[in-house]
């Protein structure tokens, strides 16, 4: 079963790409789009308007997956999971109160998304 849902992928490393877009892929999540960069997300958001944004805090670039997600949310409206391997990130999570923190698997990732999908893409 295909699911509807446009997800955008924001990661730097390749092989994280990969898998993350594999992963939701045999979860019949075929709209998968990908960014490097918080600077190449925004330009994303705007152009393909995804129902989730899945933003790893670590990025490569100018701007990090935190400063990335403020920026997203003053002109668009979706779900945003940031995740990390990294504890100490719950703290500044926090910050941004409407974002998902995702600190687990991807596959953990997924679980939150089909349940977003089963709320209406709503936190």
């Amino acid at each position: 079963m295909k699911n509807k849902i446009k997800i955008l992928i924001v990661e730097s490393q390749d092989i994280v790409v990969l898998d993350l877009q594999a992963t939701l892929l045999n979860a019949g999540y075929d709209d998968v789009a990908s960014a490097a960069t918080g600077d190449e997300a925004i330009k994303k958001v705007k152009e393909l308007k995804p129902d989730i944004i899945i933003l790893n805090y670590y990025l490569f670039g100018r701007i990090t997956g935190i400063v990335t997600a403020k920026q997203i949310k003053k002109f668009y409206k979706a779900p945003i999971m940031i995740y990390s391997n990294y504890k100490e990130m719950t703290k500044i999570i926090n910050e941004l109160k409407d974002c998902l923190n995702k600190l687990d698997s991807i596959e953990s990732c997924i679980t939150k998304v089909k349940y977003d999908e089963n709320k209406k893409l709503s936190i």
